[in-house]
């Protein structure tokens, strides 16, 4: 193709249909229809050995099409002459990143700290489990203003964002075993 096309593969209910029509929409294209009828794949066989033999009917001389997509049912299914690699393919190697060191917060999984918190408020355990992340939140704010996270803003921010997975397990737990 000569320049950048959108091909629609169900092209009926949008209305893009009308816009490449008038020519409004260059750009976007249906795929052309190579069958339609009974089932039949005898006739789908035959379609991908005409492909093969003649190329495409999108894009006359382009000899090396995929292949048909088959409406069968409501559903649709791909039927192509050479199996597609799973992943976009990328000329610069992607960057490895290291994972950072995992931090053990397992100090500051309290649980009588826990438990003063759940009898504050009697809705923390009614409504559980739909009040375990506000118990979590709740917990985060209370090892703050006492004092057991501390540090500026971002090293607070830090360590609340590290801790969050390991405070949120053991809330789960704590509230597991409470139930």
């Amino acid at each position: 193709m000569t320049e950048k096309t959108f091909v629609l593969f169900d092209y009926k209910p949008h209305w893009f249909v009308e816009g490449y029509k008038s020519g409004v929409l260059p750009q976007v294209k249906p795929v052309p229809i190579l069958y339609q009828g009974k089932l039949d794949v005898d006739k789908i066989d035959a379609v991908m050995d005409d492909l093969k033999l003649n190329g495409s009917r999108l894009v006359p001389g382009f000899m090396r099409p995929e292949g048909v997509v088959i409406s069968a049912a409501g559903e649709r299914f791909k039927k192509v002459f050479n199996a597609e690699e799973t992943g976009w393919k990328r000329e610069e190697k992607k960057e490895v990143r290291e994972k950072p060191e995992e931090v053990d917060y397992n100090y500051l999984c309290q649980p009588i700290r826990l438990e003063k918190l759940l009898s504050r408020d009697e809705s923390y355990v009614r409504n559980y489990p739909v009040t375990l992340s506000k118990i979590v939140k709740d917990y985060v704010a209370d090892l703050i203003e006492e004092g057991q996270i501390s540090g500026e803003p971002e090293k607070i921010k830090g360590i609340t964002k590290g801790a969050s997975g390991q405070i949120f397990m053991f809330v789960k737990t704590i509230m597991g075993e409470r139930i």
